[in-house]
């Protein structure tokens, strides 16, 4: 079977389409799992940094709570209170001191109650909400159940206030033994609630996912939080661990079931027992990776058809218009270069004699003092124009060279001439063609001065104009141009008299070239007292940045 040219171009576009096809949902998928898995570990950071930033808040009211019962624990009045006979003074002392200790105490909003009491039940002192609260008769402690045979120092649960009048109020609770003596004996113990509040409240504003639950586990009950209450405790079932990498070592991420699959993450409270724990679906992980999965297979369904209907119409004229699009950008390229290395290879040949005739008659009468200075400045010179590949250079090193030129000049003038510059430096990093003062400079000299072999001043100054332009000046006070030679100066046919095309017109062709045909030279003359060339440059060039290295 003969295959002919039509036909192999269409099996050829069908495996280019296939390939095409098979790279992009590849990409796809990569996407999507690299998306899944930034997705996922943004989430349980985020859930971990909340979770840490709670624990702090709890943890300082805690800690600062429990210094409160330690210290009740361990004071000497409260030995007093527990190992005396006659108890009462001892009592209304050790009353006393808890109070003041609890007025001091920066977390004693949260503090319910304090209860010491000897082993016997028979004596007993208490401190916290003085509304809400039965007196503490024997029968009223025994309601702790375990109070005698599980007295120890951790946080116990959350139940409603055996205390209280109303009964409403969950707390948060301890019972704890108070031990005296090298035995250690137990002679009373302590109980503290707190109110639930000191849990709720740095939760109240932590950031929830969809669908996500809160849990804190005391005493290995894990009690849910909705709103601004306890429900009654609940166990992870089926919990295992995840593979997940939190950030602090001593978080944990596991995985649990309860009708659906969840994923938690959980962080310990300090020394204090307690675990936060933070749960969400863990089917919320993929939500995000399935609707950006969606966007992307409906717009490139989009595109695929789209370009199928604009490649069968307009192929072949984008590929001509293409064609010749670079074909001529790529003759005008060479064209701008060309014409560009050619005004900027035209080096005055008369600057360059007569600074050589300078150094040979120096060196002839002298013993080489001034030609070391002299000839470092003349290198610079040189090497600027022969070695660099840059057209724009900022104005700081314009200026640079602009000074190697004077150095020169002041070794073939003497002091006849006198140079000021004066730039002020937020014009520095101004970017302008490359030996664009130089010329400039040297017409003022040859033109305004040795042709009338007076002395002068030249005076390089930038300024800036309401255009948003920015103006470099070279002034000098010589014998002037007439308005007939200024006019000439510019004509496109060559000019062969004092300004040749090496100077001025070189310097103004090459500055319409870089920027424009509004910018360039202009010339101010007033025969017989000064010359005034402008240069006239913009304050930015964004089609040209790549050509700036400041």
């Amino acid at each position: 079977m003969k295959i002919t040219h039509r036909s192999l171009k269409v099996r050829l576009t069908f495996v280019t389409i296939a390939f095409t096809l098979l790279a992009t949902f590849t990409l796809v998928g990569v996407s999507l799992y690299q998306l899944h898995r930034t997705s996922r570990a943004n989430l349980l950071q985020s859930v971990e940094f909340n979770l840490q930033l709670a624990s702090e808040l709890i943890q300082a009211d805690i800690q600062h709570l429990d210094r409160l019962r330690i210290r009740a624990s361990v004071h000497s009045q409260t030995i007093d209170f527990l190992s005396s006979d006659d108890f009462a003074i001892p009592g209304t002392r050790l009353h006393a001191q808890l109070t003041d200790d609890m007025a001091q105490n920066q977390a004693a909003r949260y503090l319910r109650r304090l209860i010491i009491t000897d082993t016997d039940l028979s004596r007993r002192v208490q401190v916290g909400i003085f509304l809400d609260r039965i007196p503490v008769m024997p029968h009223v402690l025994y309601m702790l159940g375990d109070f005698y045979e599980n007295a120890i120092s951790e946080w116990r649960g959350i139940v409603y206030d055996p205390f209280s009048i109303l009964g409403v109020e969950p707390v948060f609770y301890m019972i704890s033994p108070i031990r005296y003596g090298r035995a250690a004996e137990v002679i009373g113990y302590i109980y503290i609630a707190l109110s639930t509040n000191i849990l709720l409240a740095p939760l109240s504003g932590l950031p929830l996912p969809e669908q996500g639950n809160l849990y804190l586990t005391i005493d290995e009950k894990s009690y849910p939080i909705y709103g601004n209450r306890f429900m009654e405790p609940i166990s992870f079932n089926n919990a295992q661990p995840s593979r997940d990498i939190p950030v602090n070592a001593t978080t944990k991420i596991f995985t649990y079931t309860n009708g659906s699959r969840y994923t938690a993450v959980s962080i310990s409270l300090g020394n204090t027992g307690l675990i936060l724990t933070q749960s969400f679906p863990s089917g919320l992980f993929f939500s995000e990776v399935i609707l950006v999965g969606w966007i992307i297979l409906f717009v490139f369904l989009g595109v695929l058809i789209l370009g199928f209907i604009i490649t069968r119409n307009v192929n072949h004229m984008a590929n001509l218009a293409e064609n010749l699009m670079e074909s001529r950008i790529e003759d005008e390229k060479k064209k701008h270069e060309l014409e560009y290395k050619m005004l900027q290879n035209q080096v005055n040949p008369h600057f360059l004699y007569n600074t050589l005739n300078s150094i040979k008659w120096m060196a002839s009468i002298q013993n080489a003092t001034g030609i070391v200075e002299m000839t470092v400045a003349l290198s610079r010179l040189l090497m600027s124009v022969a070695k660099t590949n840059k057209t724009l250079v900022p104005l700081s090193r314009e200026l640079g060279l602009l000074e190697d030129y004077i150095v020169i000049s002041r070794y073939r003038f003497g002091n006849s001439i006198v140079f000021n510059v004066d730039v002020a430096e937020e014009f520095l990093d101004t970017p302008i063609p490359i030996f664009t003062l130089q010329p400039l400079a040297e017409n003022a000299i040859l033109h305004g001065f040795e042709t009338s072999n007076k002395a002068g001043t030249v005076t390089v100054t930038v300024q800036k104009t309401a255009q948003n332009r920015i103006e470099v000046v070279v002034q000098d006070d010589g014998v002037g141009i007439s308005d007939d030679v200024i006019k000439e100066l510019f004509d496109e046919e060559d000019n062969h008299g004092l300004f040749s095309k090496v100077g001025i017109r070189n310097v103004h062709a090459r500055l319409q070239y870089e920027f424009g045909s509004e910018y360039g030279i202009r010339i101010e003359s007033q025969l017989g007292e000064y010359t005034r060339v402008i240069v006239g440059i913009p304050t930015f060039m964004p089609t040209k940045e790549e050509k700036i290295n400041i």
